[in-house]
């Protein structure tokens, strides 16, 4: 996942970007992955069957894709599913 295919590796895989971007901390989840930059843009990418990377829609996601979120606060990460919370006012 993340380099435009869907075999299964048993190592690392270099995850494909349409630009060049600097990734500050990577969430795992049980098929899927975000990821968010140093400049806190959130990408995803990877199994999104019930629309669970929150791009609008039920395809998976082959490569790292940026997503409309909050860009700061916290992330949290369970199983299949993530939670963003927004920064405290």
């Amino acid at each position: 996942m993340g380099d435009k295919t869907q075999e299964f590796r048993n190592g690392f895989a270099q995850i494909s970007l349409s630009s060049p971007v600097n990734f500050k901390e990577l969430f795992c989840m049980s098929e899927s992955f975000l990821a968010k930059t140093e400049s806190g843009d959130i990408y995803a990418w990877g199994w999104n069957e019930h629309g669970n990377l929150a791009n609008g829609n039920i395809k998976d996601l082959l490569v790292a894709t940026q997503i409309k979120a909050p860009s700061s606060g916290a992330i949290y990460t369970g199983g299949a599913f993530f939670f963003l919370r927004s920064p405290l006012n």
